[in-house]
This record gives structure tokens, sequence and C-alpha cells, in this order.
């Protein structure tokens, strides 16, 4: 039988400070408590109720002193957002690098391709966050633009064209990047070689900068890259329903956050509890001790070699994109 997994998602402020929490049952009595942070998720509550009880509404309280404010957002996927995280490349950018494509990762990879000639995407980096606008979907190209968020230490934005040429734009754009908190940007272009770069705040958006090519260059792939010694967090939103296949690598084991952990008699009852839970990415499954974690989602993939273990994680458009076997 499959268990229809449901959940409430809930934000409240205390001392200023914002919490982000989901709240999960099933049909067959587990609730779970979810706090959200800027790595991934955490399980705070997992707990099975032998005789469970039909849950039909939600009520919210502060008491003993405190009051709060509650924001209630509707239910979520994890796989509508995708996480890269993107190491430190070294001392490298289009100023200085002939090959500096090959240090990017490519978006198309995960199937995310410019759409209406612009894209949103937010980073978590302490300084140097690239994103390259390349004529090549995959990167592949001497032609391309590069945009570098929080160079010179957090301080500049710079655009350049090409390798080695003289930056075009160099702003002075203080702490536009977090090292804790996402900064979420929009680039647009037109055909005519108009390139504009957006960032979002609370308060609506801000043009960072805006420069018009007298050659444009086609944009057909996008990049992203940290160097310099930063590494970053990024995050994309994509909408992907899940038809209830699997992909993955034997031999390797998911370092990330995990809902819950148990023993399933095999592989396939280990991923049918991650089926219904729409904050599950996928699962790690040990084909000798028959370990099954359940493996949350809105978080960047972080793998290793383990010959014991199996990492397997929900493919994306259908079957086309497997982020277990892309990291």
């Amino acid at each position: 039988m499959v268990t229809k997994l449901l959940f409430q998602h809930l934000t409240f402020w205390a001392a200023q400070k914002k919490s982000t929490f989901e709240i999960r049952w099933t049909f067959d009595g587990t609730v779970y408590l979810v706090k959200e942070s800027a790595v991934g998720t955490e399980t705070v509550i997992d707990w099975t109720d032998p005789i469970p009880l039909l849950i039909q509404g939600v009520g919210i309280m502060t008491a003993w002193g405190s009051d709060g404010l509650w924001i209630i957002e509707p239910s979520r996927n994890c796989l509508d957002e995708i996480w890269i995280k993107t190491l430190n490349s070294g001392d490298v950018d289009a100023s200085l690098t002939p090959d500096v494509f090959n240090h990017y990762t490519s978006l198309s990879d995960y199937h995310i391709f410019p759409s209406h000639n612009q894209f949103r995407i937010s980073v978590e980096a302490c300084h140097d966050a690239f994103i390259l606008l390349s004529a090549a979907k995959s990167l592949q190209s001497q032609d391309f633009y590069e945009i570098c968020m929080g160079a010179k230490s957090n301080k500049k934005t710079v655009f350049r064209r090409k390798y080695n040429s003289n930056n075009i734009l160099s702003l002075h754009t203080p702490d536009i990047l977090s090292c804790t908190e996402r900064t979420t940007v929009v680039v647009r272009w037109t055909h005519s070689g108009r390139i504009i770069l957006l960032k979002e705040s609370q308060v609506g958006t801000e043009i960072i900068m805006t420069w018009t090519d007298p050659s444009p260059l086609p944009i057909k792939g996008v990049g992203i890259m940290t160097s310099w010694g930063a590494n970053g967090i990024w995050t994309m939103e994509h909408s992907s329903f899940f038809i209830g296949r699997y992909c993955g690598v034997l031999g390797t084991y998911g370092n990330m956050n995990l809902l819950s952990t148990s023993t399933q008699p095999s592989r396939m009852s280990c991923l049918s509890k991650c089926s219904p839970n729409s904050g599950c990415l996928g699962v790690n499954f040990n084909q000798q001790t028959y370990k099954c974690e359940l493996v949350s989602g809105w978080q960047a993939i972080e793998k290793s070699i383990n010959l014991n273990w199996a990492f397997y994680t929900k493919c994306l458009n259908e079957t086309m994109v497997c982020l277990a076997c892309l990291v």
C-alpha cells in the first residue's frame, strides 16, 4: 500500500530571526517536524503513533510570554528547486584563463536552459561568484560574457566580454554577496545586445548593471563558478514532475541531511518509503545491512565512495537528469 504524505509549511519570527519548519504526517501515523537552514533540512521530531489520529486542521499559538509572526506557505516539492555546490576553482577568470569555460558548471547538465532571454538564480558565497553567458550550450566556446559578483573582497561587480579583454564594467557593489544568506539575481538580455543584471530584495528589484554590446554574441548556455578562494551554493527554481523512477550509482553514499533511517527488506522497499514524500530527494541503501536512509531535499548533492552503499535520487525531467550521477 502506498502511503500518501501530507505536510504544512510554516515560517515564523522569534527575536527578529526567522525560523522555517515543515510539519509532515502520514496516514499510518508517522509525524515529522523538519527545520530548514542555509545548509539544508534537519529532522527535529520523527515519531509514529500506534493509534493514529485523523488530522484535519492545523492551529498555531505562542505562549508563556512570547509573541510571534507566522507565515504559512503552500506545500512544496523538493524537485521544484535545484541546489548546486561549486567549489573554489582557483585563481581563474576570463581576464587570465584562456579556457575559463572549462572551470564552470554548465546548467545544461541539469537540463536548465535560458528561456525568454532571462533566468533567475540565487547564490550563497562570500565573494567571487561568476555567471557565464555562452554562445554554446556546452559552454565550449570562446564567445561568452562573464559576470563576477563580489570581486575584490566582495566590493565590486565586474563584467567581461571574451578572454583576455579589459573589464567592460567594474562597479562598486559593496556586500552584494553573503556567506550565510541567499543573493537572488535575474540576468536578462535582448537580441539587440543589451545585458541587464538585477538583484532582488525584500523591497523590490535593483538594477546592478546594464550594458549594450554593439556586436552581440548569441547566448545559448549558462555556467556558474566560484573562484579566488570562494565556494558557493546555488539554487534555481525547476519544475519537474516525479514519475516514480530513480537513478543512482552503486558504491556511493550521499553525505547529506537525512529525514529518517530504517531497515527495509529490499532496495525497492526503501525507495517506496521516499516516493510519496515530497521532501525526500532520494535514498541511501546499504546492500549488506539493509539500512535505508531517506535523504532530504533542499540541499546540494554531496557524495563519497562507499562500496556497501548505493545512493539514488528521484529522476528529473522524467529520466533525463540524474542528480546522483552528476556530482
